[in-house]
């Protein structure tokens, strides 16, 4: 199946795009330690973020499963259909490997 990704609904500390914005890294290709995608039925999905909230879980649908079909689909609410972000490495290794060339 194909997934539609709504790229600005992904969350990001502000913290996170200020350091990015200051080194020039997209905040998409960082590592996501301790992040979650969970995959369910549309019919349970409200259920279920009220249930991870009100356990203090921080929680965002950030997309949908599409027909059948191959690849993502990334929407910003702002620009309509955008590129999906692709990553040879990490964004902080990229950052260090360009350290080491200067």
């Amino acid at each position: 199946h194909r997934l539609r990704v709504h790229i600005d609904q992904i969350p990001v500390f502000p913290e996170t795009r200020k350091l990015c914005r200051l080194l020039d890294l997209s905040p998409l290709g960082l590592i996501g330690s301790g992040s979650l995608l969970i995959a369910c039925k549309p019919e349970v999905c409200k259920k279920l973020v009220s249930n991870l909230r009100e356990a203090g879980i921080q929680v965002s649908r950030i997309g949908e499963v599409l027909e059948e079909g191959v690849g993502i689909e990334a929407v910003s609410q702002k620009d309509g259909p955008v590129e999906w972000p692709r990553f040879e490495v990490d964004e902080i290794t990229r950052a260090i490997q360009k350290m080491g060339r200067s």
